[in-house]
């Protein structure tokens, strides 16, 4: 992975952004260039002191004729007008054209995503991540972004704490509760952890494909600019390519999502598939006529329509991966959803050794570990505390203004599908902290049970939460709105 405090990344970020906000000098100098090559390859004259000047010939007098037409000026603009065969000349419309075609192939290219708010988003979903992992293990969010170990909340910890406290005390009550609870609690923590951790790496990874993307139309601006610059000094044309810095931005960042996440379909390894799509364009330039005007513009037009099929390529891919994983969690919901059962737990039946096994100050321990908070945290160290600020933190990033592009670049429904996961993943996390509250809550009573010599007003406590747990959370996590939440 390189040195972990390497920040090289988004200083490349940077340095590119800063480039792309020159572009509009950058397509004025590609206009200019591109009308100079015109008038020299297919009206034959030669830019000099600012005007295109040539002799035309006059059968009439056996001689010629001097021309001058007013070339653009440094940004493009303007030029078209003066005298052609001693008569007055407008190649406006044909200079315009020029321009208009140039316009209409870079136009899109100039409405690109800003990095920083996509970073910034990512950084949201970073957070949450970290606040339920179950280690410090590498993340992809936090080796793109700073190569260094995402801080984890480190549930897993607290769980594995709470299982040896239980384990300690060799209660039947406390055993079948771990069996019944806290196992299918720490599965589904688990299991819904990896989603967080997508979503960070996914726009990550989309932030390498714009700044890989930037970069391109920058080159792409770049070499065709020289090349007709030669064409208009009547020289050789060098080949002109179109080096696909997205495509080797994109590999690297899918990569990386996808060795940190165990999600049941991650995203692919690799995009070799993509260079299909970009493979045809160079053999294109090739074979066309490298000094000519029209050969040179068509290289150009065809260069971008090669990059977005590149970007279609990866976000469909992304797309997909969000799609998959997301009908995944339906198919397999008892993974990412529990229903607590009594099997096996009911204090009434437990044995009256267990009075004598239960240590009730480690049952607090274990109440504080999950879902109250000790009173000098503020609640802050609990389980569902440290679930309860994850899902905050994912629920308050708004991908669709930070991924908004032109429609006809890309895939339109990467930042509705990543939204559909995101907003599964904040009703679910919503659903296990009441699940865990409500374990916990019963537990408690029903150690209370056991010890109370008032077993039949504790009783009446129990029941009421026995049927809620029994019956379920009444928020369904799994509920059918999710276009009503995107779109409403």
């Amino acid at each position: 992975m390189g040195n972990p405090n390497d920040n090289s990344e988004i200083q490349i970020t940077k340095k590119v952004e800063e480039d792309f906000s020159k572009v509009s000098t950058a397509i004025g100098h590609l206009k200019k260039a591109a009308i100079d090559a015109y008038m020299r390859d297919v009206k034959g004259f030669k830019l000099e002191g600012g005007k295109y000047r040539g002799k035309t010939p006059d059968t009439h007098v056996g001689g010629s004729m001097d021309s001058s037409i007013t070339a653009p000026d440094a940004e493009g603009n303007n030029g078209g007008e003066g005298d052609h065969r001693g008569l007055h000349a407008d190649w406006r419309s044909e200079f315009d054209a020029i321009r208009r075609k140039i316009d209409t192939a870079i136009d899109p290219w100039t409405k690109l995503p800003q990095i920083e708010p996509i970073l910034a988003a990512a950084n949201g979903f970073q957070s949450s991540a970290s606040k339920v992992l179950f280690t410090s293990a590498m993340d992809a969010g936090g080796t793109l972004a700073q190569g260094n170990h995402m801080p984890g909340g480190l549930i897993g910890g607290q769980l594995e704490n709470v299982e040896r406290k239980i384990s300690a005390m060799n209660s039947d009550m406390l055993t079948a509760f771990a069996n019944t609870r806290l196992l299918p609690i720490k599965a589904v923590i688990q299991n819904l952890s990896y989603i967080p951790r997508l979503c960070c790496g996914a726009l990550w990874a989309e932030a390498k494909v714009y700044q890989g993307a930037k970069a391109t139309v920058l080159r792409v601006i770049k070499e065709t600019t020289d090349r007709f610059n030669v064409i208009a000094s009547a020289g050789t044309a060098p080949n002109m390519s179109v080096p696909m810095e997205i495509l080797k931005q994109a590999i690297e960042a899918y990569s990386i999502v996808a060795d940190a996440t165990n999600a049941p379909v991650t995203i692919a390894k690799t995009l070799k598939f993509a260079l299909g799509a970009v493979t045809g364009v160079n053999e294109k330039i090739e074979k066309s006529e490298q000094g000519k005007f029209d050969g040179a513009m068509n290289d150009f037009l065809s260069s971008f329509e090669d990059i977005n099929k590149t970007v279609t390529a990866i976000e469909n891919d992304l797309d997909a991966s969000f799609t998959t994983n997301y009908s995944s969690m339906d198919s397999n919901r008892s993974a990412y959803d529990i229903k607590l059962s009594y099997d096996n737990f009911d204090p009434e039946l437990t044995p009256q050794k267990d009075v004598l096994q239960i240590d009730r100050a480690s049952v607090d321990v274990i109440l504080n570990t999950l879902y109250r908070g000790t009173e000098t945290s503020r609640r802050s160290d609990s389980v569902t505390a440290k679930l309860s600020s994850s899902r905050a933190d994912a629920n308050a990033v708004d991908v669709h203004p930070v991924l908004e592009k032109p429609t006809n670049i890309g895939n339109g429904h990467v930042s509705r599908s990543l939204s559909e996961l995101q907003r599964r993943y904040v009703k679910l996390v919503e659903n296990l902290v009441w699940d865990i509250e409500n374990a916990g809550k019963d537990l408690d009573l029903g150690v209370e049970l056991i010890f109370s010599e008032d077993r039949e007003s504790v009783k009446r406590e129990w029941e009421p939460l026995r049927k809620r747990i029994q019956g379920g959370d009444p928020k369904d996590p799994w509920g059918n709105d999710m276009w009503e939440w995107v779109f409403g």
